[in-house]
């Protein structure tokens, strides 16, 4: 009679588990599904792959290049900034993608601080973006760490797609059946980039980014090196920038690393010098406009026009003299 009890629970035991295993496969079709139709990077990735063989400048970094507006320069630009986005990711993209961009000739991309630090090496923000285009096995050996694996990913466990984002998106999808608001600008993305971090003081942030951390990294220089000389091995011109940041945020970065930091050990040192076409230091351009600024290190809608607009006199300006360079 005992065991004939313990049998009728262990039955009721393996049904729950059954439903739990079947609900959790069930939802993350369906945020997979969501995350296909309705996530900003990879719908920005599909429109880069539908006219990747068109433009000639391609801009592609982290969510601090958000505010920039690709259709202000005189060469024919896409925008793909992407939160999270580092040398690793570029590189392996440009990897997989530079032999088939048959008109490009020149790439922009972040040198800011937090781009050198150690932070975050064992991360990628949305795998399903990237895990296409990286070697994780050749990553792993240069990291040191094998922690670097997403061949299999579950969303529902991602801190940035996961149960959040599936029940917002949920939302997201009710309202436009009953709305026309289909708006999937830059501006979007950079809002959700800042309200990620809205309530991380600039001390608390600088900290998560730097404290403990190495500021210039091994692997991250050695990646940073490898996309410049793909670049080189295409001929196609590097412009990095630094972009501006608010006066809190480098007080309190300059505790790790400064502006001069970076020119010293990264922009002038002639292992890379020669391979980048020209540096644009913004990092203080804004120290005194503190209303720019949505956080410590992202310009708002105001600070990023007047930005954009500033980048890109100097990057048309720039390209307009190599043009005439390259055709006397």
């Amino acid at each position: 009679m005992k065991n004939n009890k313990y049998n009728f629970r262990i039955k009721y035991v393996v049904i729950f588990l059954c439903l739990l295993l079947f609900s959790f496969s069930g939802f993350e079709i369906i945020n997979r599904q969501l995350m296909q139709r309705n996530n900003f990077a990879l719908v920005k990735l599909k429109n880069l792959e539908s006219q990747k063989h068109l433009f000639e400048t391609l801009i592609i970094g982290n969510s601090h290049f958000n505010t920039i507006n690709q259709d202000q320069f005189i060469q024919k630009t896409f925008q793909f900034s992407i939160g999270g986005t580092n040398y690793y990711q570029v590189y392996y993209f440009l990897k997989e993608n530079i032999s088939t961009m048959s008109n490009l000739k020149t790439i922009i991309i972040n040198a800011d601080p937090l781009d050198w630090s150690s932070f975050d090496n064992y991360h990628n923000l949305n795998p399903l973006l990237w895990n296409r285009f990286i070697d994780y096995n050749e990553l792993s050996k240069i990291v040191g760490n094998d922690i670097i694996t997403h061949k299999f990913y579950f969303t529902l466990l991602n801190k940035a797609h996961g149960r959040r984002y599936f029940l917002k998106k949920i939302k997201n999808l009710l309202i436009e059946m009953f709305t026309d608001n289909n708006d999937n600008n830059n501006s979007k993305a950079l809002i959700e980039s800042i309200q990620s971090n809205n309530n991380i003081d600039p001390l608390r942030r600088v900290k998560k980014n730097f404290n403990n951390q190495i500021v210039f990294d091994r692997s991250k220089l050695l990646y940073f090196e490898k996309i410049l000389q793909l670049c080189e091995n295409y001929k196609i011109s590097v412009i990095t920038v630094q972009m501006p940041h608010r006066r809190d945020y480098i007080e309190v970065a300059n505790g790790f690393i400064s502006a001069n930091d970076i020119i010293e050990n990264v922009i002038n040192n002639p292992k890379y010098k020669n391979k980048i076409l020209k540096n644009l230091d913004y990092y203080s351009m804004f120290i005194n406009n503190d209303d720019y600024f949505g956080n410590g290190d992202h310009l708002n809608d105001i600070g990023g026009k007047i930005f954009a607009n500033h980048l890109s006199k100097e990057i048309n300006s720039l390209l307009f003299d190599v043009n005439l360079n390259r055709n006397p």
